[in-house]
């Protein structure tokens, strides 16, 4: 949990008073997503879906 709320933090810094449109939304959760298989060490060809990862991670997209 700390660990999201550092990422969060560092990816927001400086955007405060901008809007998000949907691909900013899409292209943040692919980077969290990508991050959070790195982190587990799920490399290609390997598949997992997000729903299933976010379980395992205890987390949620970060654009909610």
């Amino acid at each position: 949990m700390f660990n999201k709320l550092i990422l969060k933090a560092t990816l927001m810094y400086g955007s405060k008073c901008l809007g998000m449109c949907e691909s900013d939304r899409n292209s943040l959760n692919i980077f969290h997503t990508g991050s959070l298989r790195g982190i587990l060490g799920i490399h290609w060809p390997e598949t997992l879906s997000n729903a299933d990862l976010y379980r395992m991670t205890n987390s949620e997209p970060l654009s909610q």
